[in-house]
């Protein structure tokens, strides 16, 4: 029987210190994660997601992005393991960090340079974009029973 999500949580939370970070004034707050969108680690210049800076639940919120992490890194891997092109941003850590008085989940990933998100600003969205998305989203559920 596999662990919960929060058992999983709680044992990472538990064996992982936390990391100094210097995160940029870039910042995408969302609804739930807030994105710094220009993090430097070593000489790569990474995308971050951490709690949003208004959580009213930070320990539910860095449970859900300890999950998504986790989720996203799954699908990468079957990826690599097909050999098929990655439709993905590609993830590259974990950690716990300290930010604004709270400790919090982080992960980082590529930077992008345009999401569906700055594409439907202005209410217009590819058919392409749209009909990829219905493509990969099927493979994943036919495939590899991702819902």
């Amino acid at each position: 029987m596999h662990a919960s999500w929060e058992q999983r949580f709680e044992t990472w939370w538990r064996h992982t210190p936390i990391t100094p970070m210097n995160l940029s004034s870039r910042r995408i707050a969302g609804t739930i994660a807030d994105v710094y969108t220009s993090v430097r680690d070593g000489d790569t210049c990474l995308a971050m997601k951490t709690v949003s800076s208004d959580s009213k639940k930070i320990m539910h919120d860095n449970i859900m992005l300890f999950s998504e992490y986790h989720i996203h890194r799954m699908i990468q891997e079957i990826y690599d393991k097909e050999e098929r092109p990655s439709r993905l941003v590609r993830l590259h850590w974990i950690r716990k960090i300290e930010l604004r008085g709270n400790v919090v989940v982080a992960f980082a990933l590529d930077r992008l340079h345009e999401t569906w998100y700055h594409r439907t600003r202005g209410g217009f969205l590819p058919t392409q974009w749209k009909q990829e998305a219905l493509t990969e989203l099927h493979h994943w559920n036919t495939a590899w029973g991702f819902f």
